[in-house]
């Protein structure tokens, strides 16, 4: 969101520490011989991961926000709207589950 609303980013701790995670993790793999790029093939199922992408962010317009995020801090605050909503988003994920793992 910054990119979008701000059009110069000041350098600051927060901006530094989300390029020195990614920079960081990468040479510390590359090091240690760990580095590798990994793709979709027919075992990963790329169509699950597309659909699963679509519903999120679809999900996540609705909501107008990440309700994951919404869950989590307002679990941390005993929020029962939080907590029934987290219910149900771990019902759901477990049900989608259930209905894509089943055998045919």
């Amino acid at each position: 969101m910054g990119l979008i609303n701000m059009p110069q980013i000041p350098l600051t701790f927060d901006i530094g520490i989300v390029v020195g995670v990614f920079v960081g993790s990468g040479t510390a793999a590359w090091l240690t011989g760990q580095f590798k790029v990994q793709t979709f093939d027919a075992s990963t199922g790329l169509s699950r991961y597309l659909i699963g992408a679509l519903l999120m962010g679809f999900g996540g317009m609705l909501a107008g926000g990440c309700a994951v995020g919404a869950g989590v801090s307002g679990g941390a605050v005993m929020a029962a709207t939080a907590w029934l909503a987290l219910l149900f988003m771990w019902l759901s994920a477990g049900l989608t589950d259930r209905l894509l793992d089943k055998p045919v």
